[in-house]
């Protein structure tokens, strides 16, 4: 008899799912036996997705939604559990669009445009999934904070990004504030500077023909560190934790001797982010 999977039965949903770190997430979730939806607007990059987790064994279902749109995030929960069951885990990775220039010289469409993509879509999931999460009294929701959230970045034009990632945490501690007395578990996390598929790519390519690494590539973090801590906040040994904004470059919650010493500081006006 086969050994059970860490999240088999488990039904998960990755909006932003059709690439990178969201990609990263539902390939994992999916090899340790959990049924996932992966939605976004782009359906090609969905396919491919669902196309890999199929091939290798896993159960995966790709649903064209946009998150930053109430209706279709309310009928990308309603597809998802219709087709897998209630929804035990939500990763709302949706967003990016990051414009690294003075806010001064932004256009005004662009400033909207990265709020919507970021801290919107954020919002409206969070909206569409809380029901069914209130009504079972359980379930875990990720949301995707970086780009300048927790500390400023020097050097580097990331004003709005930066303001509409904060506000994905201020969302993820405050709605945990506001589900205190539930089984309602939410988080933030910062997956770091990852590049996407084609950029690393490029990157193969460069040290490749120069024989030495793309300048870019200095501190990069590869999408399966965001999927990792994923996994270590859904897993059912940290459940104590909650309403955390975690980095992959934390090292605290890799270590069990580590995270049962934050664990010991949880408690509803202690939120946000924990160094040790």
């Amino acid at each position: 008899m086969s050994t059970p999977k860490l999240f088999e039965g488990q039904t998960a949903l990755v909006t932003g799912g059709g690439w990178n770190i969201g990609r990263a997430t539902a390939f994992h979730l999916a090899a340790l036996g959990a049924r996932v939806a992966v939605a976004g607007r782009r359906i090609d990059r969905l396919t491919e997705t669902v196309t890999r987790i199929t091939e290798s064994g896993g159960v995966a279902k790709s649903i064209s939604a946009d998150c930053s749109d109430g209706e279709q995030c309310a009928r990308l929960i309603s597809e998802t559990e219709a087709e897998f069951g209630p929804i035990d885990l939500c990763c709302s990775f949706a967003g990016g669009g990051m414009v690294e220039q003075p806010l001064d010289q932004i256009p005004a469409t662009a400033v909207a445009s990265v709020v919507t993509d970021n801290l919107l879509t954020a919002a409206l999931t969070t909206r569409a999934v809380l029901p069914g999460f209130r009504e079972r009294n359980r379930g875990t929701l990720i949301l995707a904070a970086g780009g300048g959230a927790f500390v400023p970045v020097l050097g580097s034009h990331l004003s709005i990004y930066a303001a509409a990632k904060a506000g994905v945490c201020r969302l993820a501690d405050q709605m945990t504030a506001e589900t205190w007395d539930t089984g309602i578990r939410i988080f933030a996390i910062d997956p770091g500077r990852v590049p996407d598929e084609d950029r690393r790519a490029a990157f193969e390519a460069h040290h490749a023909a120069q024989g030495e690494p793309h300048p870019e590539s200095e501190g990069a973090v590869p999408p399966e560190a965001a999927a990792e801590l994923v996994v270590a906040l859904h897993d059912e040994t940290s459940h104590p934790m909650r309403g955390r904004c975690v980095s992959v470059h934390d090292t605290w919650w890799r270590d069990a001797e580590s995270r049962a010493a934050v664990e010991a500081t949880i408690h509803a006006y202690r939120l946000r982010r924990a160094d040790l």
